[in-house]
């Protein structure tokens, strides 16, 4: 997983690790770029709050480094500043759907959202490659 807020990339490895799935943390794109070129993953994740631009672009990275493994991609949409993540079961199931079951042939598929949210919060679209 790709984050740049390392307390992010604490709390995804303890959600992940709790339904007994090894999580690698990734705060800088070249080291998961290396790391995937040398590992076999069953996934990656890259979570970069408002930078829709470098996350597609390191997706594309990864896609050609290994391009039998799924890449989900959750982009932070921020209302007020809000600050909340796709969490707990939610990050699990978005996984265990996009990735595991893979139920749709595509490059990109449709965003995902977690939860309805009020005027004042925070929603991630997550996308599966």
């Amino acid at each position: 997983m790709l984050d740049n807020d390392p307390s992010t990339l604490r709390k995804t490895r303890e959600i992940l690790s709790s339904a007994r799935w090894d999580l690698e943390p990734f705060v800088d794109p070249d080291t998961i770029l290396n790391y995937a070129a040398t590992h076999r993953t069953a996934a990656a994740i890259i979570n970069f709050g408002g930078s829709c631009v470098h996350a597609l672009d390191i997706a594309a990275h990864l896609r050609a480094i290994s391009p039998s493994t799924p890449v989900i991609i959750s982009l932070k949409v921020h209302r007020n500043k809000a600050h909340k993540m796709l969490i707990g079961t939610e990050m699990v199931n978005l996984i265990k759907q996009r990735c595991v079951e893979k139920p749709e042939p595509a490059a990109f598929k449709r965003p995902t959202f977690s939860r309805n949210f009020s005027q004042n919060e925070e929603f991630d679209l997550g996308y599966c490659a």
